[in-house]
């Protein structure tokens, strides 16, 4: 009984991590998402000013 109780611990545990590492990694792939559009947006300005 007790190995189960402890099994299913480490399940919820593992699921919480997993899903605060995917938060972590949609946050970032955002972030570089934003940034890539600054930079369009740069060379899109440049080309009009020049």
């Amino acid at each position: 009984m007790a190995l189960l109780v402890a099994s299913a611990a480490g399940v919820v545990l593992t699921t919480t991590l997993l899903a605060e590492q995917r938060l972590r990694l949609i946050a970032d792939a955002e972030r570089e998402g934003a940034r890539a559009a600054r930079e369009q947006l740069e060379v899109f300005a440049a080309r009009f000013e020049a």
